[in-house]
C-alpha cells in the first residue's frame, strides 16, 4: 500500500466511530479495515505510522 492509498484510508478513518472503554481509552465501536471492535485508537495510529513514509504525525497534522 503506497502513501496515497494510506492517505485515502486515513481520510476514511476520520469518520470511524470510537467509544470510550472502561479504562478510558478510545476503542473501535465496530470492525474497520481488518481491525476488530475494541481495538484502541493508538494501535491503529501505530499501524499507519509503520506504513506511511512520513508517519502518523504527518497524517495527524493534515499537511
Amino acid at each position: 500500500m503506497d502513501n496515497k492509498e494510506l492517505e485515502k484510508l486515513w481520510d476514511e478513518f476520520e469518520d470511524v466511530l470510537f467509544i470510550e472503554s472502561d479504562n478510558g481509552t478510545l476503542v473501535l465501536a465496530s470492525s474497520w479495515n481488518g481491525f476488530d471492535p475494541g481495538t484502541d485508537r493508538e494501535t491503529i495510529w501505530h499501524w499507519f505510522d509503520e506504513r506511511h513514509s512520513k508517519g502518523v504525525g504527518w497524517l495527524l497534522s493534515g499537511t
